[in-house]
């Protein structure tokens, strides 16, 4: 009976192996070991399991606040989930509590734009965001930042502002948030035009609009949302669209030139919003926030509130992984433009 037994056992082990492969799977990214993206698809994940916090590093307002309200609408169908602005030490509060949060329940994620990667390469976070957070979602826009000034700047084109600052050099005051996207975006943008200014300190895109109002500072960089919002409403002048023309502008903020309408050279970075969940979680987990953010960005009346708003996201992605592959990608340009800026 021993022996019989024993040779049950065998053979069971056996075709245990012979239906792995006889070699253990390799871990995904994110998983304890680290690793590459695995090529099968998960099983489906029992997730959430609870209310899920969306982590805003950005002001209440602004364009991520925005969408990420928006998105709301759809995520409801899935779940309890509720928006919770931080923007504590730049965001770095809450990116530590995400990394420290449960990977396999994942009930905190970040909901914030690539200028989580400008933190990271200038060295503002220690937190890697390819590997000690995963991102699992993201959302690239086909709106264009926009180059701002006060509503009674003697400013009214981009070469007024260039002409001005050539005969100026460094006069200009230009508000910024440090080791965000808007750094990235002056700095290429100042780059353009062949100018000099001098770079203000200033918080979200919300905090440098009240600056730009009460005359504190004269230019900076605005996202297409805010923008047109206080554009319509007459509190700003926009000089031009660093990237491009979004197909879901105002009539007033269509008539704004782009900066190579301008006789410039446009600004090759895009803004991206990115969800990122606690690092070491499986791909079910992983494959059910892509899924849910991807049914949430794509529901009509989510892109019919988006675009009345100015924004435009959509999600052109399949799965998690290749948001993964693509957040890896764009981590390593944002790296070499700061290269490029001198900002490391």
């Amino acid at each position: 009976m021993k022996k019989f037994l024993a040779l049950v056992l065998s053979l069971a082990m056996a075709a245990s192996l012979a239906a792995c492969g006889g070699q253990p799977e390799a871990p995904a990214p994110g998983g304890a070991e680290g690793g590459t993206p695995a090529a099968e698809e998960p099983a489906p994940a029992n997730w959430p399991q609870g209310a899920v916090t969306l982590t805003v590093s950005a002001g209440a307002g602004g364009g991520t606040d925005i969408c990420a309200r928006m998105l709301l609408q759809k995520l409801g169908d899935f779940g309890n989930f509720v928006v919770q602005n931080d923007t504590a030490g730049g965001g770095a509060a809450g990116w530590e509590r995400v990394k420290a949060g449960d990977p396999a329940a994942c009930s905190e994620v970040i909901f914030y734009n690539t200028g989580l990667y400008v933190s990271y390469v200038t060295g503002l976070t220690d937190i890697n965001p390819v590997e000690d957070l995963i991102p699992v979602a993201c959302l690239p826009s086909g709106a264009s930042q926009f180059i701002c000034v006060p509503k009674d700047s003697p400013f009214d084109t981009v070469q007024d502002l260039v002409d001005y600052a050539l005969a100026n050099p460094g006069e200009l005051q230009c508000g910024v948030e440090l080791g965000s996207l808007s750094h990235i975006y002056l700095g290429l943008c100042q780059q353009s035009l062949g100018i000099e200014w001098t770079y203000v300190s200033t918080g979200s895109d919300n905090d440098r609009i009240t600056l730009l109002m009460g005359n504190n500072i004269d230019v900076t960089t605005i996202n297409q949302a805010t923008a047109q919002n206080y554009y319509e409403s007459g509190d700003i002048k926009v000089l031009a669209a660093e990237q491009g023309r979004s197909a879901f502008l105002s009539e007033k903020m269509a008539a704004v030139p782009t900066l190579e309408e301008a006789g410039f050279d446009k600004v090759n970075v895009n803004t991206e919003l990115i969800v990122w969940a606690p690092a070491g979680g499986d791909d079910a987990t992983y494959a059910a926030i892509f899924d849910a953010f991807k049914a949430a960005i794509e529901d009509e009346t989510v892109q019919a509130g988006l675009q009345e708003s100015g924004s435009d996201y959509y999600c052109p992605f399949n799965s998690w992984k290749e948001c993964y592959e693509n957040s890896v990608t764009n981590l390593e340009t944002i790296t070499e433009t700061c290269k490029t800026l001198g900002l490391i």
